[in-house]
């Protein structure tokens, strides 16, 4: 066969295959045999007529198609085997010419990663401090949970508790024109921002509920009284990014006010929170737990968010080439699992809701492409890294975490088999992300990359082997 390959530029194979004209008769005699196997010719035994009898009586025509989609299959897989062509998914045939017969296919490749010197990349380690403040905090909000009230006669004061329905819009930006398509990353001139119905604020200067203002906005209201009023909402990570610096306006009744009456912060309170435990703590002691369990939590979160900096490092400089068929794989995940979240949480599927919107798939599709193309190329990076790295997860640690949820759930033992596997792959590839982001906070820091403990008897092969790792939608 006369072969040639044609590398495209989005790592797919362009193949030229042009088949010799005997290989082509004896894929037609096949095709004739096949297709006799199916009929009753007169005067033959049903599969026993002679070529020419075929030919005749079903025409050219059909025996050619048939052999040439015998061909087709045959001669693609026979040159993915001769060339060792590593391919993603089966191959589509693009063209087929005749006079010689010659096909024309497209191959998928298998995705690549560079990561370059990965090992190298440094990023500075500075996790924050638990300060008395913090702490502090801490029992004001338990302070909070703790309180009694008492019904408020008269005007709202700092501190007390607020039952209101909350009606709050954005007044600037763009107005979505009337049957216009929503942009799904823009938010627009009248869209809510806040809406709830006997929403209980407290009217804490310090502590800004809602938005910096709404509480000075609200002091001094009374029972029945309906207040409006705009506040901005702050440039700050607290809020996306879409919305930083919008202005908002508030409409809001008040329903109820109450004083809040705080418990005083000595040992007989901090006895009342601890006191199922063995031996109820003094104040001294609850406070040093809280400052331990602040500590153990903060430095877990630096961490967490540390290792994920150093992988974005690692992203930057790594090199991926991947095809277009692992996008649209991706995008028809996201789509699948929109369809079922809004036949879930809205009784909605998503041709109604192309209706609603003005949308359809094809318009969906481009709107989850940057997502589903980013979740890919961070998909690749992740698992050519644990590849590298030779990161495993064993069968008997995620038996472990899994028998000690199903030890708590009151349940029958059916149900706690059928917990454990529908919740396998979940767990294992959760205590595998843990594990790989503490890799991470190593190698970032540039200390010695840890040595697992694997020492448990562990199976033969890794639950999760290198390379196997998944990234979940919280990711994306």
């Amino acid at each position: 066969m006369n072969i040639q390959t044609e590398p495209q530029e989005n790592h797919t194979l362009r193949l030229v295959v042009e088949v010799p004209a005997e290989r082509l008769e004896v894929a037609k005699a096949n095709a004739a045999k096949k297709l006799a196997n199916r009929l009753k010719i007169p005067g033959f035994r049903q599969g026993k007529a002679p070529y020419n009898v075929i030919t005749k009586y079903l025409g050219e025509a059909t025996i050619l198609e048939e052999a040439v989609e015998l061909l087709s299959n045959e001669i693609y897989g026979q040159v993915i085997q001769e060339l060792d062509i590593k391919t993603y998914g089966p191959g589509s045939v693009e063209n087929i010419s005749y006079d010689p017969l010659t096909f024309v296919y497209s191959v998928s490749l298998q995705p690549e990663v560079e990561l370059g010197d990965y090992r190298a990349v440094r990023v500075p380690y500075e996790p924050p401090t638990v300060s008395d403040e913090d702490v502090e905090n801490v029992f004001k909000t338990l302070q909070r949970q703790h309180a009694q009230v008492e019904a408020r006669e008269g005007a709202a004061e700092e501190g007390d508790r607020l039952t209101a329905d909350i009606h709050a819009v954005f007044v600037d930006g763009d107005e979505l024109a009337e049957g216009a398509e929503r942009n799904a990353e823009k938010v627009y001139r009248g869209d809510p921002f806040f809406h709830q119905h006997n929403a209980k604020i407290d009217l804490n200067l310090e502590n800004k509920p809602i938005l910096p203002g709404f509480a000075a906005a609200m002091l001094g209201v009374q029972v029945g009284e309906t207040r409006e009023f705009d506040l901005n909402i702050p440039n700050d990570e607290g809020f996306a990014e879409k919305i930083r610096g919008r202005t908002v306006h508030f409409e809001v009744t008040a329903k109820a006010v109450e004083k809040v009456v705080l418990p005083t912060l000595d040992d007989e309170f901090a006895a009342k929170l601890t006191q199922d435990e063995g031996s109820p703590l003094t104040m001294e002691q609850l406070r040093e737990r809280v400052r331990l369990n602040m500590e153990a939590q903060s430095a877990e979160d630096y961490d967490k968010s540390y290792g994920e900096r150093v992988f974005e490092q690692i992203m930057a400089q790594a090199r991926v080439k991947y095809p277009p068929r692992m996008v649209e794989a991706r995008i028809d995940e996201m789509l699948r699992d929109t369809e079922e979240r809004f036949k879930r949480d809205y009784r909605l599927d998503l041709n109604e809701y192309y209706k609603i919107t003005g949308t359809n798939q094809d318009s969906m599709r481009e709107q989850m492409r940057a997502d589903a193309e980013a979740w890919v190329v961070r998909s690749l990076v992740m698992s050519e890294l644990v590849e590298r790295e030779q990161i495993k997860l064993y069968m008997h640690e995620v038996d472990a975490v899994l028998d000690a949820s199903v030890a708590r759930m009151n349940v029958s033992v059916k149900d706690r088999r059928r917990f454990k596997g529908e919740q396998r792959a979940n767990v294992a590839n959760y205590l595998l992300m843990n594990r790989v982001m503490f890799h991470l906070v190593a190698l970032g820091r540039g200390a010695s990359l840890p040595v697992l403990n694997t020492s448990e008897a562990p199976t033969p092969d890794p639950v999760v082997a290198e390379g196997e790792v998944r990234q979940t939608p919280s990711d994306e």
